[in-house]
């Protein structure tokens, strides 16, 4: 029951990059500028993260911009080097300089070509403009014309029942003849009646689930809450980075007391399986040929290199729905690109709009576009089945997380695109009102979140903030002329005051208001405890609480029966009971080390 590090009173004290520190004296780069722009890195992240490291230092070598003391030698073991003080942390810190220097002297287009082909983990700060030229997004046909302004097209490509837009929307009344046209009902259509709740919406539904990390897992929870039998693979020879991730329970840094793993893989069974293995391709085989939907998020090409690409899946399952969620799709010139939620954020256009207009661009916290696309790609995989429920045959589902996270921000595309006009970082302001915006409160660290749009939020922030009272009088354009000495008296005065009463007032008074919740905060949330959202779940080796449905259904409730399983909690039953395997192959699969 506390808050996070530097997410508390003592947020004021963390370090100013939000990435914090290598080891202490080497920084951790999260947005950093280019020649052209600011681009974001991920190096420090597991084994990837050092992979990527190690890359961006093999590209100074190559442009005979490194030190000479610092060339030659392997990097990716550099973080754990320091810490056994096998390395300088001085030489940590001035490589980590010289490729931060160098990368001020490179263009977007020329980094981001070097980090696909390399694997850098490096990704440009995209704005609307560097959206419509991209190159992969081009070559997918991401953008769909409509009524002569390019917008974000389809979010997932679908084999059989492809997306297809077949217009701008229309003009109030513009089909009101169809209502006219619609005959009465000869009798009323039969209604099911159903006096007791029935099991989840998806109960029966048996799913392969073969992803990791956050994109592909949190989808095929939503199945498993909703009471699908979700089979959830992974192997401790090449442990999910996801697992790695803080909080750990009790501070215990294994694989198996991280909550974010334990929270995104809910309500599923733990299979462990080692698909490198030759042997692996049985229980691969039989678990396409158990499956009704198979998931998967690795980097295109290695779910065919293991067995489970689209047309295996298919030849042996033709009822199978496939789907594979990757950052820039399974086509295209920069298929293979590989990334995190910061990169495709980075490349969606989100970085380059967050941030105070004056300073450097920030990054979404978490991996953003991980949290986004799965719900693009849980609509996607429903409008397959029912589908597959009609006429038999399954297809195949390519989801792009950078293209899922564009359709966000489809309206800035269509008024660069009609205008010319690109949004420049507006910090906390919101151009539709003011005051608008996170101001500071009483107390320590405490903030307030602020939108005054219309007349009315406007009349009740005035009967509550005295000083604003002044400038009661003004209508809205007045206002929006006014923001800023309207917003400096209104911060002056909110400065004092107790930030969760204030918030109760403005609310009452009709102003659109909320405190800044801290995860404190957020455990104690009246509204959140009122609809049970946070609820305790069985664990093998964590005590805490997790989320719980963000959705009440009332015909089919569900919730979360578990919390995310340990590697290989439910071997026996999967192999014995759901595949078939007998007692003799299940021990042949150990001993050829598959179930690792």
């Amino acid at each position: 029951d506390r808050n996070p590090t530097f997410s508390g009173d003592d947020r004021a004290d963390g370090p100013s990059d939000r990435g914090g520190e290598v080891v202490p004296g080497v920084r951790n780069p999260v947005v950093e500028p280019c020649a052209d722009g600011f681009v974001v890195m991920t190096f420090v992240l597991g084994a990837q993260g050092n992979a990527a490291f190690a890359a961006a230092i093999r590209w100074l070598e190559d442009e005979g911009v490194l030190d000479e003391d610092l060339c030659g030698r392997d990097w990716e073991p550099w973080i754990d080097e320091m810490k056994a003080g096998e390395l300088p942390v001085e030489m940590g810190a001035r490589a980590m300089r010289a490729v931060l220097d160098f990368l001020k002297t490179k263009t977007k287009a020329e980094i981001h070509a070097r980090s696909v082909t390399d694997k850098l983990l490096i990704a440009p700060a995209n704005n609307v403009k560097d959206l419509l030229a991209d190159p992969q997004l081009l070559a997918r046909d991401f953008w769909v014309d409509v009524d002569g302004l390019p917008l974000p097209g389809p979010f997932a490509v679908l084999s059989e029942t492809p997306i297809v837009y077949e217009g701008g929307a229309p003009v109030l009344g513009a089909d009101q003849m169809l209502l006219e046209s619609i005959p009465e009902p000869v009798s009323p259509a039969p209604v099911a009646i159903h006096t007791e709740p029935r099991s989840g919406v998806f109960a029966g539904l048996k799913v392969a689930d073969l992803t990791w990390m956050a994109a592909g897992p949190l989808i095929t929870r939503e199945l498993a809450n909703h009471g699908a039998t979700v089979v959830h693979a992974e192997t401790m020879t090449r442990v999910d980075t996801m697992r790695w991730l803080p909080p750990y329970f009790g501070d215990q840094f294994t694989p198996e007391t991280g909550l974010p793993a334990a929270n995104a893989n809910q309500s599923k069974l733990g299979l462990a399986c080692n698909f490198a293995k030759p042997e692996a391709r049985a229980v691969i085989d039989r678990l396409i040929d158990w499956a009704d939907v198979v998931v998967e998020n690795f980097r295109p090409g290695m779910a065919a290199r293991h067995g489970f690409g689209w047309e295996q899946v298919h030849a042996r399952n033709p009822r199978a729905v496939m789907l594979s969620t990757s950052m820039r799709g399974q086509t295209g010139p920069e298929a293979t690109m590989i990334g995190f939620g910061l990169q495709g954020g980075a490349m969606a256009g989100y970085v380059d709009v967050t941030g105070w207009p004056d300073r450097s661009p920030i990054a979404p916290w978490g991996a953003y576009t991980d949290f986004v696309s799965p719900r693009f790609a849980l609509a996607a995989l429903v409008a397959a089945l029912r589908h597959r429920d009609r006429v038999g045959v399954g297809q195949y589902i390519d989801v792009s997380q950078n293209e899922a996270g564009v359709h966000h921000l489809g309206p800035l595309v269509s008024e660069y695109a009609a205008t010319g006009n690109l949004l420049e970082r507006p910090g906390t302001a919101a151009e539709a009102g003011a005051p608008s915006g996170v101001f500071r409160a009483g107390g320590s660290e405490r903030y307030l979140v602020v939108s005054v749009i219309s007349d009315a939020h406007w009349a009740g922030l005035v009967s509550v903030a005295e000083p604003m009272r002044a400038f009661g009088h003004l209508d809205r354009a007045a206002r929006l002329a006014a923001r800023a000495k309207i917003e400096a008296g209104f911060a002056a005065w909110l400065a004092d005051q107790d930030p969760f009463d204030t918030q109760s007032a403005l609310l009452a008074a009709g102003c659109p208001a909320y405190v800044s919740l801290r995860a404190t905060d957020l455990i104690r949330d009246p509204q959140l405890t009122h609809r049970g959202f946070f609820t305790p779940l069985e664990h093998q080796v964590i005590e805490s609480r997790f989320d719980g449905p963000v959705s009440h259904f009332s015909a089919t409730p569900h919730a979360p029966w578990r919390a995310g399983p340990t590697i290989g909690e439910h071997n026996e039953q999967i192999l014995k009971d759901l595949l078939g395997f007998t007692d003799d192959e299940i021990t042949d699969l150990a001993i050829a080390d598959v179930l690792t």
